[in-house]
């Protein structure tokens, strides 16, 4: 069992909007009551993320905060190119010594990896994990753009048929209104000559 307890143990989750800087809080913990921890921190994308302190010492029974930031991502292609790559940082680390014994009280983890046979260098991997509800957005949105930029074509045809069907039925509400138009000024038409043929048979019965 180990004497460093990490937190969280398996992986970081980033959180969006991505466009800003996002900030993980990594915590660990030196359980052991006597020893000391040497410990560094790797990644694989040192551009992209900002890790302090990457190295240091855990007095016993302490525990050492590390700050990860993950720089902004401008827009939404390059954080889709960017989540094809898995991201995962590597904690190694040095336990079970006390400094003053073969250390000096200055020394620093640096010192202290060196110094260590590899095969007494424990590790743990962290995978990175990115808000789902982000990602569906991204893709959401990437898509929005191929249909505006990929099919231009197909969606100036459908405008046209669109615009012309549009058209048809504005000619055809303003035809029924132009009908009823004429067919009102029809019937006052027809109104009129019934009434002037009621006259002229009333003045010949006369």
């Amino acid at each position: 069992m180990s004497d460093l307890k990490v937190s969280p143990p398996e992986k970081i989750k980033f959180n969006a909007p991505y466009s800003n800087v996002s900030n993980v809080k990594l915590e660990l913990q030196n359980q052991n009551g006597k020893h000391w921890i040497a410990y560094k921190i790797k990644t694989i994308d040192t551009d992209r993320y900002d890790v302090y302190p990457t190295s240091g010492l855990i007095s016993p029974n302490s525990t050492q905060i590390v700050n990860i930031n993950m720089e902004p991502i401008e827009n939404d292609a390059k954080l889709a190119e960017f989540l094809k790559t898995k991201q995962k940082f590597l904690i190694q680390w040095i336990e079970g010594f006390k400094l003053g014994s073969h250390f000096d009280t200055d020394v620093n983890a640096r010192q202290i990896f060196q110094a260590t046979p590899s095969k007494d260098v424990r590790e743990r991997k962290l995978q990175c994990e990115f808000d789902q509800l982000a990602n569906n957005e991204t893709k959401k949105n990437l898509l929005d753009c191929k249909l505006k930029s990929g099919s231009s074509l197909n969606d100036n045809n459908r405008l046209f048929v669109l615009s012309n069907n549009l058209g048809d039925e504005i000619n055809g509400i303003q035809l029924i209104g132009l009908l009823w138009q004429n067919a009102y000024r029809f019937r006052m038409i027809i109104g009129i000559i019934i009434l002037l043929l009621a006259l002229i048979a009333a003045v010949v019965q006369l």
